[in-house]
């Protein structure tokens, strides 16, 4: 989510509004969502991912440059620049869960929007390693950097930790804790 740091100064590009964390905190409770977590993005993103943005900004220039959308975005492009760069609008990640879901269990047993919830992390979280197991990061890794759209280190880093949120998320779906020994 991208969100004002404060009173901005240089122009929104058209059609955005960017409110402040208070403002979110208050629009989220409007709609009936609690803010569990909020974090600001890391200061770079991964190299791969920049390589990719480069290269799909590099192909549809090429193939879009004369169109009058095209000037559009690119005006709207730099008006976020400039945003960004003078600190005015910063981009959080934000947690929020829907008040049914945020009460309390009973004995031990889910409530049911939390098992939905669970559910279907579950699936995003099986369909994420299956894109990433389909991307063939072991094939990568022989090809000459220069070739790389991504980097294979990532992609296995990236399988890794989704293995271990399935894992977590399993371990919930059991009515299990962390903390919970199995004899």
């Amino acid at each position: 989510m991208v969100v004002a740091r404060g009173r901005r100064t240089l122009p929104a590009p058209d059609g955005n509004h960017f409110p402040t964390l208070p403002e979110l905190r208050a629009l989220l409770a409007g709609a009936g969502f609690e803010l569990v977590e909020q974090a600001g993005l890391p200061g770079r993103a991964p190299l791969s991912w920049s390589r990719r943005a480069e290269q799909v900004a590099a192909v549809v220039a090429t193939r879009h440059r004369a169109h009058p959308a095209y000037a559009l975005a690119a005006h709207q492009g730099e008006r976020f620049t400039h945003l960004f760069a003078s600190g005015q609008i910063s981009v959080q990640l934000i947690h929020a869960v829907s008040r049914t879901s945020t009460q309390a269990t009973h004995g031990g047993m889910m409530s049911t929007g939390e098992d939905d919830f669970l559910h279907e992390l579950e699936i995003e979280v099986e369909a994420e390693v299956s894109l990433v197991e389909a991307s063939r990061p072991e094939e990568v890794a022989g090809l000459p950097v220069t070739e790389w759209l991504f980097d294979p280190a990532d992609a296995e880093r990236e399988k890794i930790g989704l293995r271990g949120l399935l894992d977590a998320v399993e371990v919930l779906e059991d009515g299990r804790r962390p903390d919970d020994h199995v004899a």
